[in-house]
């Protein structure tokens, strides 16, 4: 189960003891070799590079606070899956902008993170 953004530890003592907690972690290249699996020769290399540029990036910015979660490896093997062209994947990462992004109080995207987002996209994806 995905316990990262959840409080897991409030969880009732006899349902919590049906799950078993793991925290499985992979570093870039891992992600890396993942993504260029799933993209078997669909997009350049360079493609993929702008690809792992925008998820480092976005990682950095999740690490400093400015950005609330980061891309996850389901997310970036499904932008490689369905883009049809490079046209596509600047849209496709945007799609992504309620997840990446906090919502504030009246469930409205934070504008300040989806800015930084959406500049982010634009600095990474060509």
């Amino acid at each position: 189960m995905n316990t990262k953004d959840y409080d897991v530890d409030n969880i009732d003592v006899a349902l919590q003891d049906r799950f078993r907690s793991y925290e499985v972690t992979m570093n870039t290249a891992t992600i890396y070799d993942i993504c260029n699996q799933v993209n078997n020769g669909k997009f350049p290399d360079s493609t993929l590079n702008s690809i792992m540029d925008l998820y480092e990036k976005v990682k950095l910015l999740v690490e400093s606070n400015e950005l609330t979660r980061e891309l996850s490896l389901r997310h970036l093997t499904e932008v490689i899956m369905y883009a049809e062209n490079q046209n596509d994947l600047f849209s496709f990462f945007q799609d992504l902008t309620s997840i990446v992004c906090a919502r504030d109080t009246d469930g409205k995207i934070n504008e300040a993170e989806r800015k930084i987002y959406l500049s982010t996209i634009k600095k990474s994806i060509k």
